[in-house]
């Protein structure tokens, strides 16, 4: 499926799947500044849905009024599932089920999982500032070692650090931290090259 975002209304915050197994080839994130989203997935086993299968997160920029900010884009990919049934296979059109939640209000430090994770080319880290401040980001192999840090002031609110692969030059489970003057937090990537 594709799905249209429109950039004035929200942006992506976390693409999710506790059915799925999703990876970095599973999501097209290369037209995410054009308001698009691609996913596909698939495998040779049959997976057990009872209700929700991909979460995707947004982070509303304003009042939003319009339930059409995310919405499906058929000239793309088509928005089907595909189902076995005895000896054959049937189609299923996706759905979008909308949910309204203020998990993290504007006014609370937070740290958001990178998206892609894993990733093999580049990757968006999110996070929330009750106000406006330096944050420093940093970049740990498993032992420890600091292997990549930068700095930049950000408004109040959510903010993003953009990360390219190519700068760390590593493979594999590495840890990020994102942290203030008052406020510290921690997060697991994955790096698949």
């Amino acid at each position: 499926m594709t799905l249209g975002l429109d950039h004035k209304y929200a942006e992506l915050i976390n693409i999710t799947s506790d059915v799925l197994q999703l990876k970095s080839e599973n999501l097209g994130l290369r037209n995410l500044s054009d308001g698009l989203i691609h996913l596909s997935w698939n495998d040779q086993n049959a997976v057990l849905v009872k209700d929700e299968m991909i979460k995707i997160t947004f982070r509303a920029l304003q009042d939003i009024n319009d339930m059409n900010v995310v919405k499906l884009e058929s000239a793309y990919l088509i928005p089907e599932i595909y189902i076995s049934e005895g000896t054959g296979i049937n189609t299923v059109k996706v759905t979008l089920q909308s949910v309204n939640s203020s998990k993290s209000a504007s006014d609370q430090f937070e740290l958001f999982q990178n998206v892609p994770n894993p990733f093999n080319a580049a990757t968006v880290i999110g996070f929330n500032l009750p106000k406006a401040e330096v944050v420093t980001l940093k970049i740990f192999d498993l032992t420890g070692k600091m292997i990549y840090q930068t700095k930049g002031s950000f408004n109040k609110g959510y903010n993003t650090f953009s990360l390219d692969a190519n700068e760390l030059q590593l493979n594999g489970v590495l840890y990020y931290q994102v942290e203030t003057e008052l406020n510290s937090a921690n997060r697991k990537m994955i790096i698949i090259k």
